[in-house]
């Protein structure tokens, strides 16, 4: 029951970024429908494979992060040392890459400076 939460949930999120990014009203319903696969050309197309090409490491990463993996190995190595050491430095790591992610974008205003 939980997941139909989540999944109701980020469904209206999305929704509402839809709406809140749009120019207009009808942009955004046209979007909706892209999203949901009506008017578009298709699924795949050559921007999208440069695109998954490009980011493949970040897919990867995320697909990872959603599964327990790393919350079992924390209860196993919880009191090593090394491990500690080695979750903070991973934990900045992250933290450096996702900085440099956000910075090598072209230019992207906030979201709240188009109202």
């Amino acid at each position: 029951m939980g997941i139909f939460k989540n999944l109701y949930t980020m469904f209206f999120v999305m929704m509402g970024w839809v709406l809140f990014r749009s120019d207009s009203l009808s942009a955004a319903l046209v979007y909706i429908r892209s999203m949901f696969g009506f008017g578009c050309k298709g699924f795949m197309d050559a921007y999208v494979i440069q695109y998954f090409k490009q980011y493949i490491l970040y897919f990867i990463m995320g697909i990872l992060c959603c599964f327990p993996i790393f919350k079992n190995i924390n209860r196993i190595f919880k009191k090593n040392m090394v491990y500690n050491l080695l979750y903070v430095v991973c934990m900045c790591g992250i933290l450096y890459l996702s900085i440099i992610f956000i910075f090598s974008n072209a230019y992207n205003p906030f979201i709240y400076f188009n109202f």
